[in-house]
């Protein structure tokens, strides 16, 4: 009998819960909140209930979920309660603890969203390539990077592949560009990027081609040719950087604005503390007994 009331007071709860889930927030105001379950001093209010039951469940999958929650709220519980008695001597040390994790996360959380509000994240062109020649050591490619242009065009186009084969032998400016209207006509692929640096692992991974050192094939060669079952690939490098050298501006910027960024989120705080210290001791909200 205790087993069958206590399941039909349960699904009564739940009950509840899904039913005022579809009233307006007026309604669930004005409810009464009750007791859901308790453990020595603690209680789970059915408010706390009904916050981690989402709204669009079925009234089965309403009652899993409730059912669930409650036995784990009530698992944490037992064990607080066991681990605050079998560490009495412990507990002022990890309270201590807790206070000074409060502490920080206030400040963290406090720092995070007044720094947001007055923030200037505008940085310029200038301010990052005046960061970057003062820093210059702290940006070290950590792999090649390389300039050029890349074509992949259908394998069946085979007079287009010939001329492009004819049009790059040179690497002429002139001829590069006929070969890119060669390509867009022949439904292929060009990627200029003879002013801009890429990695050049990125590059290989458009291109059906293993290179096993990326350093020597460097030095020693300026373009890729080869093919699959579907088409043709053409890589030429006309500019390349080895890793462990001075890494360019154009790839670190994201990283210095950053940067600076940060520095003035720092500045910003830190003048909020300073003007709070100052004010503190001028108002006698600070007192410093030596």
């Amino acid at each position: 009998m205790k087993l069958l009331y206590r399941s039909l007071i349960f699904l009564a709860l739940i009950s509840l819960i899904a039913v005022s889930c579809q009233r307006k927030p007026k309604m669930d105001k004005l409810e009464k909140d009750k007791p859901v379950a308790k453990v020595y001093d603690k209680y789970l209010m059915l408010s706390d209930l009904k916050k981690v039951i989402p709204d669009n469940l079925s009234p089965e999958d309403s009652s899993y979920e409730a059912e669930n929650y409650i036995n784990k709220w009530i698992r944490k519980q037992l064990l607080v309660n066991m681990a605050e008695n079998y560490l009495k001597d412990e507990k002022p040390e990890i309270d201590k603890k807790v206070e000074a994790f409060r502490q920080s996360l206030l400040i963290h959380t406090f720092k995070n969203k007044i720094v947001a509000e007055k923030l200037d994240t505008a940085i310029s062109a200038d301010e990052i390539a005046q960061y970057y020649e003062a820093h210059k050591d702290e940006f070290i490619l950590n792999q090649p990077v390389i300039q050029g242009y890349f074509i992949k065009l259908p394998l069946d186009k085979a007079d287009a592949i010939d001329e492009i084969k004819s049009l790059t032998r040179y690497n002429l400016p002139e001829n590069i560009n006929k070969a890119q209207e060669i390509v867009k006509k022949n439904q292929g692929v060009f990627i200029d990027f003879r002013n801009k640096w890429k990695y050049f692992s990125e590059v290989l991974m458009m291109i059906p081609y293993s290179v096993n050192n990326p350093e020597y094939f460097l030095q020693n060669h300026r373009y890729i040719e080869t093919d699959d079952d579907h088409y043709y690939y053409y890589l030429r490098i006309t500019d390349f950087i080895l890793s462990k050298e001075t890494m360019p501006l154009e790839l670190c910027s994201d990283q210095i604005r950053k940067i600076l960024i940060n520095e003035r989120g720092e500045k910003v705080f830190q003048d909020i503390e300073n003007k709070l210290y100052t004010d503190g001791i001028k108002k006698g909200n600070v007192k410093i007994f030596y």
